[in-house]
């Protein structure tokens, strides 16, 4: 292959895994989706069916997971099983492409700018978003989010990645100081006006995570949070009730309120189901599944099974009494494909887990964000299976997904010789070690 084409090509791959993290968060989910089976076919014909066992490996237990939810969807509707069969396999093929591309990009400094570059234009989608309209800054919290959105979780990530980047010596920054301040300045502006408490939980979290938890560098961060988490329960008792939840709730309301939010209980009173929605609607999965029979607590009720929620709620406009999706991912696999695929789910987050030194016998600075990072991603994926639905999420948490499905595909990688091709060589001009 000569120079030419080694750049075609990165720059094509490049430019998917931009497309990737940036179209998973503001393009139509069903339109993603047939665009990355799109991908996947052509990449399949393109490189004449050689997929990396690796990818393979990485999916096949959420592909089992399909298949233990399929024992029992006959009895469903047809159409609600395919809206489960898409659920788990766009997230499947996210996590599949993400691999795929980071073996062939196999740089991590130029991988940082692309993400770096999609978490910029997402949050400039974001400002453009609140500030085509700037009077909707002036009404309630809940009026801006149905207006402009939750976010992007990708502005928090990047506003993460960026503030702590100049810890690590195998990436620099064109530019400086101005360069940092500036893809900082938009990341962490979208991330302030999303008003979202998850991005500042991602935020937190990766700044955490890259500082390592070793010596004095995570001292700041830990008493942070600590701090944080006091002051939240401190003012449980102080922020008025209207404050929390409803048309009048304000960031910090919500935040000092998340705990019972999820609190699972048969809520009697329709305004505590609406104040404690998440955790009403854990409760009656929870009935769902235990009103099963023995199989079913095996292999669940089958893809395509709804809950039943006791009353008509408004769910994506439509007022509706069974609920298809869940928010929290643990309880949509128990009730979907039982004990079996809950098992596969959890299995799967292990899975993902990169011991140190697996490939890479020497431990060098771009390793060790990789890893730093990816464990954190991972984590974050699998705190949110709690409230957003986690690898089931529709559109909101794929592109960590996408991101998870790199980190693991740099990490298991082993080493490419040195052969003279552009494509062998890291950017990076220097490998430096570090400790882990």
């Amino acid at each position: 292959m000569n120079l030419l084409q080694q750049t075609r090509e990165r720059f094509g791959v490049s430019a998917l895994l931009v497309y990737l993290l940036v179209g998973s968060a503001i393009m139509p989910a069903d339109i993603f989706t047939a665009s990355m089976a799109t991908i996947i076919f052509l990449w399949i014909v393109y490189t004449r069916g050689k997929i990396p066992a690796g990818s393979l490996k990485l999916v096949w237990p959420m592909v089992l997971f399909l298949i233990v939810g399929s024992l029992n969807a006959f009895v469903n509707p047809a159409y609600d099983v395919f809206k489960d069969v898409w659920y788990v396999g766009k997230s499947i093929m996210a996590v599949m492409l993400g691999y795929l591309l980071m073996r062939r990009i196999r740089d991590m400094a130029l991988f940082v700018w692309l993400v770096l570059l999609a978490a910029v234009l997402i949050s400039l989608v974001q400002l453009y978003e609140l500030f085509s309209e700037p009077a909707v800054l002036d009404r309630s919290l809940r009026e801006i989010r149905q207006e402009t959105g939750i976010g992007y979780i990708l502005s928090a990530l990047g506003a993460g990645i960026v503030f702590e980047l100049r810890r690590y010596k195998f990436i620099s920054l064109p530019g400086g100081l101005v360069t940092w301040m500036l893809i900082f300045g938009v990341c962490i502006a979208a991330t302030a006006l999303s008003f979202s408490r998850t991005q500042w939980v991602t935020l937190f979290l990766v700044v955490l995570v890259l500082r390592g938890l070793r010596g004095r560098s995570w001292f700041i961060p830990i008493m942070v949070g600590t701090l944080a988490i006091a002051l939240v329960l401190g003012l449980e008792s102080e922020i008025p009730e209207s404050e929390k939840t409803g048309i009048n709730a304000t960031l910090l309301g919500k935040t000092v309120y998340s705990i019972n939010e999820i609190v699972v209980s048969d809520y009697s009173r329709e305004d505590d189901i609406h104040k404690n929605w998440r955790g009403y609607e854990t409760y009656r999965a929870l009935q769902t599944y235990t009103n099963g029979s023995y199989w079913e607590y095996v292999v669940g009720r089958g893809l395509g099974t709804s809950v039943d929620l006791g009353l008509y709620m408004k769910l994506g406009g439509v007022k509706q009494r069974y609920a298809p999706v869940l928010h929290n991912g643990f309880m949509y696999a128990l009730v979907k494909t039982g004990i079996v695929g809950l098992a596969l789910y959890l299995w799967w987050f292990t899975r993902l887990y990169v011991p140190a030194g697996t490939i890479s016998p020497q431990i060098t600075s771009d390793w060790v964000f990789a890893r730093r990072l990816h464990t954190g991603l991972v984590f974050l994926l699998l705190v949110t299976s709690f409230v957003f639905g986690g690898f089931f999420s529709k559109n909101y948490l794929l592109p960590l997904v996408v991101l998870v499905g790199c980190f693991y595909g740099y990490l298991t990688a082993e080493p490419a010789p040195d052969t003279g091709d552009v494509a062998s060589r890291s950017l990076s001009t220097k490998r430096h070690r570090m400790p882990l």
